[in-house]
C-alpha cells in the first residue's frame, strides 16, 4: 500500500480508537502527523468534526504557513499554531508507532 495512504489510514484509526477508548472531549481536539516524504506538509483532523465520524477523505493537508493543500476546511488558528510548531520541530513525533512495550507490573 502507498505510504501516504497508509499514513492517512493510521491517523484516522488513531482518532477513532481514541474516541472508542473515551479519550476524546468534544470536537475541538486534534491529532496530526507529517506527510511521508515531505518536510513542510502535515495532516490534521478537520475542525469541529467528531473523531468517530472522520474518514481518510476528511483529513486536511496543509503547510507550515497555513495554506490548505487538500481538504474542505482550514483548521482553527490555535490548532494550526500548536500542531504546525510540533510537526516543524519534531517531524518524527510518531516514530514510536508500532513499538509497544507492555509492563506486567502495572
Amino acid at each position: 500500500m502507498d505510504e501516504v495512504l497508509q499514513t492517512k489510514i493510521d491517523l484516522v484509526l488513531a482518532l477513532r480508537t481514541s474516541e472508542r477508548l473515551g479519550y476524546n472531549e468534544g470536537v475541538d481536539n486534534h491529532f496530526s502527523c507529517m506527510v511521508p516524504g515531505t518536510k513542510y506538509y502535515f495532516y490534521i483532523n478537520p475542525h469541529r468534526m467528531h473523531w468517530s465520524e472522520i474518514c481518510v477523505a476528511d483529513l486536511v493537508e496543509l503547510d507550515f504557513s497555513g495554506l490548505v493543500l487538500d481538504g474542505k476546511t482550514s483548521p482553527e488558528a490555535t490548532t494550526f499554531f500548536i500542531h504546525s510548531s510540533i510537526n516543524k520541530r519534531c517531524p518524527e513525533a510518531l516514530k514510536f508507532y508500532g513499538q509497544i512495550t507492555y509492563y506486567d507490573q502495572f
